[in-house]
């Protein structure tokens, strides 16, 4: 999901994405988002290998814009994972997704999914800031949580929102903490067209 610059508290942020779901999609192509190719394909450069039966999770994934790219590489189990009900409506028209699941991510353990279960976890446009809402350090743990060891996590965001009041000095410390405290290691990190006008970040992860 990307996203946009609104102080909401995140209840109401739910409640702006279902009222923007029936014309999200145009929105975003109008933009020329690359979000979700760009996410997409750096998973499939990882797993050259029986993708259809890799397990992988679309957290945030509004109204399934990443899973369209990811069945386009070969990629067949993915479930979705979102707080927007319109937008998740129009995800599980698409016939991509073998779960969508309505849950809001709050932290560690925040989510009703088991540890260890995905070979990859994507959050395209997930971490962002529209007042003090954003997708927390914390929330970063929980993807690792529902990752399975040796799985794929990978991330994508405005360069701009590294360098905003929420994340400054805390999400590029935290990536690097986990680092070395072995949590994780950093398999790429690149710069790409997020949208016209807009530059933005790839992260990816493998969990140890």
């Amino acid at each position: 999901m990307d996203e946009g610059k609104v102080a909401v508290s995140s209840c109401k942020s739910a409640l702006l994405y279902n009222e923007r779901a029936c014309s999200y999609d145009q929105e975003l192509e109008a933009k020329g988002y690359q979000g979700p190719s760009t996410a997409a394909r750096a998973l499939a450069a990882i797993f050259t290998d029986d993708r259809k039966n890799k397990v992988i999770l679309d957290i945030g994934g509004g109204t399934g814009l990443v899973g369209e790219e990811l069945k386009k590489e070969g990629f067949a189990v993915i479930d979705i994972l979102d707080s927007a009900d319109e937008m998740l409506a129009i995800a599980r028209q698409r016939c991509i997704y073998r779960n969508v699941i309505k849950a809001e991510v709050k932290g560690h353990n925040s989510t009703p999914l088991e540890g260890d279960s995905f070979d990859a976890v994507l959050g395209v446009g997930v971490i962002f800031f529209i007042g003090n809402v954003g997708f927390t350090c914390s929330d970063i743990r929980e993807m690792i949580r529902v990752t399975k060891p040796g799985g794929i996590i990978i991330m994508t965001l405005r360069t701009e929102t590294l360098y905003s009041n929420l994340y400054r000095d805390k999400l590029l410390p935290l990536f690097d903490k986990l680092q070395s405290d072995g949590v994780w290691e950093q398999l790429e990190r690149s710069q790409f067209k997020y949208m016209h006008g807009v530059e933005g970040q790839l992260f990816v992860y493998r969990k140890m």
